[in-house]
């Protein structure tokens, strides 16, 4: 076995679209960060006892993926392509409405299962662009379940 670089280009980001059957990765994605500490809460634990020493324990696990890329649009319709509508549909959404699933590789050429979240939430971030540049697509997504381990079909 040799241990490779994984490029960062291979993960694969899916969301799962309203018919609840039909995985949709999301296109345009240029920068994908992915934080398993995001939302994490700690509860402090120091005593008298602990000598003055911070003492916690880890109360909660969290995770995000923070994707970043070029929006893209049909050229007939103008309409959003489907993995970045859908994203952008959940985002403009409150409460239980605005929940989703999401599934994602870290390396769409070897990884066997996906890490899936049976719930997520979302937020669309800024859509910039100058003069000469073309327009971002930008999007937080959070855990807000625990992750399952899904085969790659």
């Amino acid at each position: 076995m040799v241990m490779q670089y994984v490029p960062a280009r291979d993960m694969v980001v899916q969301v799962l679209q309203a018919d609840g059957t039909t995985w949709t990765t999301v296109e345009g994605l240029n920068s994908i960060g992915s934080d398993p500490a995001a939302n994490e809460a700690m509860t402090e634990k120091t005593t008298y006892g602990s000598a003055g020493s911070y003492e916690s324990i880890k109360m909660q696990v969290g995770h995000s993926l923070e994707l970043a890329g070029l929006l893209s649009k049909d050229s007939v319709t103008g309409a959003l392509a489907s993995g970045q509508a859908r994203i952008t549909t959940l985002a403009a959404l409150v409460s239980y409405a605005g929940l989703g699933q999401v599934r994602f590789r870290e390396s769409g050429t070897t990884d066997t299962q996906w890490i899936k979240w049976a719930e997520a939430t979302f937020s669309r971030g800024a859509s910039n662009g100058a003069n000469n540049d073309l327009r971002t697509f930008a999007a937080t997504l959070g855990r807000n379940s625990t992750a399952t381990l899904e085969a790659v079909l």
